[in-house]
């Protein structure tokens, strides 16, 4: 009994910790540790987004990431390349409107998607086990800075943030995670 309750006090610890600040993790086959951080939670802000990942299984060339947010938050149609940095283990990735051979390029979902499109370039796999950051915003500073970021939703409350992987060992898989925006 003891045992179960101290492991409960652990979880609630770790999800008070996680929500308070803004990250949540949870497990997936393909992303062994996936965490969102806003810049700032408050509803109606403009805010930089910090996407990591580590992965279990290699994402092959000309895969696909894509990171899908609540149809609460808004992504202005002009967020491009230049406001996407994309580190894996540590390394800067080029990035570019269109993917070439070792660019990567980041097209901006429709009007009906609030998200990121990634598609690697042809020879620009990652491997397993590599922590991949992606982010989103002022905060991207590698070859450009940029000048666009998330705007959070009006409302306080919980909302969800995908991140599927697409063309990874054959199959297609994604993992949620939720952000608390709070009231200013």
């Amino acid at each position: 009994m003891f045992l179960r309750q101290k492991a409960c006090m652990s979880l609630l610890i770790v999800f008070c910790i996680s929500v308070g600040s803004g990250i949540f993790s949870a497990p997936h086959a393909r992303a062994l540790e996936f965490s969102t951080t806003l810049a700032d939670t408050g509803t109606s802000v403009s805010t930089n987004a910090t996407i990591r990942f580590t992965t279990r299984q290699a994402i092959a060339g000309s895969a696909i990431i894509l990171v899908q947010f609540d149809p609460a938050f808004t992504l202005l149609n002009t967020f491009d390349y230049t406001d996407v940095d994309m580190v894996v283990d540590g390394v800067e990735r080029p990035l570019a409107a269109t993917p070439g051979l070792v660019v990567s390029g980041i097209i901006r979902a429709t009007s009906t998607v609030t998200g990121v499109t990634i598609q690697l370039g042809s020879s620009a796999n990652i491997q397993s086990g590599k922590v991949v950051e992606l982010r989103l915003g002022g905060h991207a500073v590698y070859e450009a800075i940029g000048q666009r970021q998330l705007q959070t939703p009006a409302t306080a409350g919980k909302y969800a943030i995908n991140i599927i992987l697409d063309g990874a060992v054959n199959n297609t898989e994604d993992k949620q995670g939720m952000v608390e925006i709070l009231q200013n």
